[in-house]
């Protein structure tokens, strides 16, 4: 009985390592011209987000790390749009215009199952990238 309950308590600490859910139903919401830092917390991490985008502007997500990474987009439907490696080095960049307004999905994951680290996630609106735009997107290497 009390090596059950060790390991139920272990599997429950890991489970709160975890900073971004693992599920697109948790997904955490992010807007456009944000950044966000995360960490791919244990081999086979995924860490899922959801944006607002508009119908007919084209966006950029870059995903930049130490290590190599992956990215997946997905539709307000959950259908998979896009998929990125190795656009910029080893990191990962998938631009895209919308047909229709909604929330998408964004799956940030590290390429290989066992590795760990931390991150930047960026979405930027590319259409008609204002001044603020263009420094924002330098400021973090995307421009």
């Amino acid at each position: 009985m009390t090596l059950r309950f060790l390991l139920f308590a272990i599997s429950a600490l890991l489970a709160l390592a975890d900073d971004y859910s693992s599920s697109i139903g948790g997904a955490f919401t992010i807007t456009v011209h944000q950044t966000v830092n995360g960490v791919i917390d244990y081999a086979g991490d995924l860490d899922y987000f959801g944006i607002s985008l508009l119908a007919s502007r084209t966006y950029q997500i870059t995903l930049q790390s130490t290590f190599d990474n992956f990215l997946k987009f997905f539709s307000p439907t959950l259908s998979l749009l896009s998929s990125s490696d190795d656009a910029i080095g080893r990191n990962a960049q998938i631009t895209w215009t919308p047909s229709t307004p909604g929330v998408y999905y964004i799956e940030a994951r590290a390429l290989g199952t066992s590795t760990t680290g931390s991150y930047t996630l960026g979405v930027v609106d590319r259409t008609a990238c204002s001044a603020t735009c263009t420094s924002f997107l330098r400021m973090f290497g995307f421009y």
